[in-house]
């Protein structure tokens, strides 16, 4: 049998979640900011990266499902595997 450790990526998913999502909340803070001192190109600015950013985080909280779907899975057969032998 192979083994393998899939908290290690679970744990990846998360920090790399948590990363993006104060990236995120930075670039809201900055777009704020802009808009106050009235700094409109600025504020789009920030608003493009922060849709940006967004997407991308979307596209990380798929693969994290993906990646546990796949992983719930594969213990369902190590399981069986184990019964089997």
């Amino acid at each position: 049998m192979i083994e393998n450790n899939p908290s290690n990526v679970s744990s990846g998913f998360e920090i790399l979640l948590e990363e993006v999502e104060t990236a995120i909340a930075f670039f809201t803070r900055i777009g704020a900011s802009a808009f106050e001192s009235q700094d409109f190109c600025k504020v789009d600015e920030a608003r493009t990266q922060a849709e940006k950013i967004t997407a991308f985080r979307d596209k990380v909280a798929a693969l994290r499902k993906e990646w546990n779907a796949i992983i719930g899975s594969e213990a369902e057969e190590d399981e069986a595997t184990k019964a089997e032998c």
